[in-house]
């Protein structure tokens, strides 16, 4: 391990993905390892000072304890590492292949639509491929044509030209998400909202909010841990107008996080410009 810590002292705790690195560097060597010796390696592979590492969840668990869970368990989830026996974690080729892919750290995924729309892009490419080869029949639907287009892109680019705000809010707070920023669509998001008032605030510390489909109701904890640092941000500004992101479960998350209503960005849209 690196004796260099990789975070400054001042830094807020890593989102649990963050941690996924770590954990991959630690059990690199093939060794079989428990959990608790997971947890005090990636804490001190992380450089985490003493207040980070005391800090905790409302339910008491300690925040770092928590976020080292859900890396390993997220790896163990895509078969990068497996578990010989309870509390033993171990690496596996896909998690060397892993590190080996992603030097950086490994990226994190929340968007709940993305195995229909991989398995949409297999049947256009399927498609297109017997168009290509074939040529189509009569009256044989072109499925080689089909375009996704986001609900935010779509707004930005053809229905805020169209639109007068008439009724702008005082102010709005932004929750990106993780699909919105893979999809490179949060200009477009920033866009809709600077259409809609002049006081648009992102948090810094915006990230995953780990509500990811179901799981942030079956594991509130998950919620709890990943939106602390930007619950902290917002909670430390004043009242906004309107909170708002792009994903009904992110929405739900985030609310559940701050206390304060999101809502979808189309919502607000519609009302200022009626």
């Amino acid at each position: 391990m690196s004796s260099e810590p990789l975070l400054p002292e001042s830094s807020p705790l890593p989102k649990f993905h963050e941690f996924m690195p770590a954990v991959l560097s630690y059990l690199s060597d093939g060794s079989v390892r428990t959990s608790k010796e997971i947890r005090s390696a990636v804490a001190e592979a992380l450089g985490l000072s003493s207040r980070q590492l005391a800090a905790k969840l409302p339910s008491g668990r300690l925040v770092y304890a928590d976020r080292t869970y859900w890396a390993y368990k997220y790896l163990e989830q895509w078969g990068a590492v497996k578990s010989p026996q309870h509390a033993h974690f171990v690496i596996t080729d896909k998690g060397r292949a892993l590190m080996a892919q992603y030097p950086h750290g490994v990226p994190a995924e929340a968007s709940s639509c993305t195995e229909g729309l991989e398995v949409m892009r297999a049947k256009v490419a399927a498609a297109l491929e017997h168009k290509i080869t074939q040529g189509l029949g009569a009256g044989e639907a072109d499925y080689a044509q089909l375009k996704l287009i986001d609900s935010v892109q779509f707004a930005a680019d053809t229905l805020l030209p169209k639109l007068t705000v008439s009724v702008p809010l005082p102010s709005l707070a932004l929750h990106p998400t993780c699909s919105m920023t893979h999809l490179g669509v949060q200009p477009a998001f920033e866009k809709i909202a600077n259409a809609m008032s002049e006081q648009v605030y992102v948090p810094t510390n915006w990230g995953c909010c780990g509500y990811a489909g179901d799981r942030g109701m079956l594991h509130p904890e998950l919620t709890a841990s990943a939106t602390e640092a930007e619950a902290a941000e917002l909670s430390e500004q004043k009242q906004f107008a309107a909170y708002i992101s792009a994903n009904r479960t992110c929405e739900q998350g985030m609310t559940e996080a701050t206390g304060h209503t999101f809502q979808n960005v189309l919502q607000p849209l519609e009302r200022t410009t009626r």
